[in-house]
């Protein structure tokens, strides 16, 4: 059974990034020569550009669909 519900500014939605901070991450991802640390940082930052994309409709700014902590 899936749950959908529209988002909206009078009802926002809210993501949680929850990030490891452990020694762990300060190594290479296999093949890669960035770290762990960097790689999921760029992930982040990637996720609340979108965010801001779709929640822009005009040359105004974002407008509030989402909160978001990390």
């Amino acid at each position: 059974m899936s749950h959908t519900k529209a988002i909206t500014r009078s009802e926002p939605s809210l993501l949680l990034f929850i990030v490891d901070q452990s020694g762990s991450m300060d190594g290479a991802i296999a093949g890669q020569s960035s770290s762990k640390a960097q790689f999921v940082a760029d992930a982040i930052n990637r996720s609340i550009y979108q965010l801001a994309v779709k929640a822009t409709r005009d040359a105004s700014g974002p407008r509030h669909y989402f909160d978001v902590g990390v």
